[in-house]
């Protein structure tokens, strides 16, 4: 409503990206990733979202190649499509349709998987294709000057060194800002796109995002007896959650296809409503 109300609150949009990126998501890096542990009841959903990454990278990388994509275009899937929305919404509907038993399965998907993803994979696939030159050291200097990479180097410093009271609670308070900060961004450039070759992006996007990888995840599950395992129930809903807000916003601060980014984003988090339930129901 913004948007069409007042068309110069889009001069609001870089404010906010540089919040995100260079603010926010630090914050939260650096609260969350220094806490957490790996142990063998949390190598399921750990690995899942790692693998999940690793096959919608390779379908994306696919179907440019077939499809004659552009730079921007494939820059903007590899971001979108591996990257899910498990935090914001993930946790709640975990929480909401499995029970707390999910709970914490589906906080190590998220943090330990999808958290490192966007911290490191989507630090370089924003300096590689987000940058017009090439090169390894070019896209290097990008990755050492993006501010979600930064945050990790930090974060392994303060699992040595821990934050001086109150900070780490401070930390916690912004990153919260996130969801928000993302979300207006995103609906202050959201638009639903008409033109050809984005149309059909947006379809392999969401395909692979909301369907194919839940699918895939559900029949491991189905097929090793985990339909009443936390962990295996948790990654389940948690691979078919829409395209990473957070995502959408780096896609398009790194000069990505923009319009894409943010309709997958936003179409993905209406298709969630139906789609998520319905891979609950299948796990009954």
């Amino acid at each position: 409503m913004l948007q069409r109300g007042e068309p110069r609150a889009r001069r609001l949009v870089p404010w906010l990206d540089h919040a995100v990126i260079s603010i926010t998501v630090p914050a939260l890096i650096i609260a969350k990733l220094p806490h957490l542990s790996m142990g063998a009841d949390l190598a399921v959903p750990v690995f899942t979202a790692w693998a999940c990454l690793a096959v919608a990278a390779l379908v994306v990388v696919v179907a440019a190649r077939h499809y004659g994509w552009s730079r921007e275009t494939t820059g903007a899937l590899l971001l979108v499509t591996p990257l899910g929305n498990t935090t914001f919404l993930g946790l709640a509907m975990v929480s909401s349709l499995l029970g707390s038993a999910a709970l914490s399965r589906a906080v190590a998907y998220d943090q330990i998987g999808n958290g490192f993803g966007l911290s490191i994979y989507g630090s370089v696939i924003a300096a590689h294709w987000g940058s017009a030159e090439g090169g390894v050291a070019r896209v290097l200097d990008r990755l050492l000057r993006f501010p979600p990479f930064i945050a990790v180097l930090v974060s392994f410093g303060v699992r040595v060194a821990a934050l001086p009271v109150g900070l780490d609670q401070a930390l916690g308070q912004v990153g919260r800002l996130v969801a928000p900060l993302a979300m207006f961004a995103l609906g202050l450039r959201f638009r639903v796109v008409a033109i050809a070759h984005a149309r059909k992006a947006a379809i392999w996007c969401l395909g692979t995002k909301m369907a194919l990888l839940p699918l895939a995840v559900l029949v491991v599950t189905l097929a090793v007896g985990g339909r009443h395992d936390p962990a295996w129930r948790a990654s389940v809903l948690e691979s078919g959650m829409p395209p990473m807000v957070t995502a959408g916003v780096i896609a398009a601060r790194a000069g990505l296809d923009e319009e894409l980014a943010t309709t997958v984003v936003g179409v993905g988090l209406v298709l969630a409503l139906v789609t998520v339930p319905l891979l609950s129901l299948a796990l009954r």
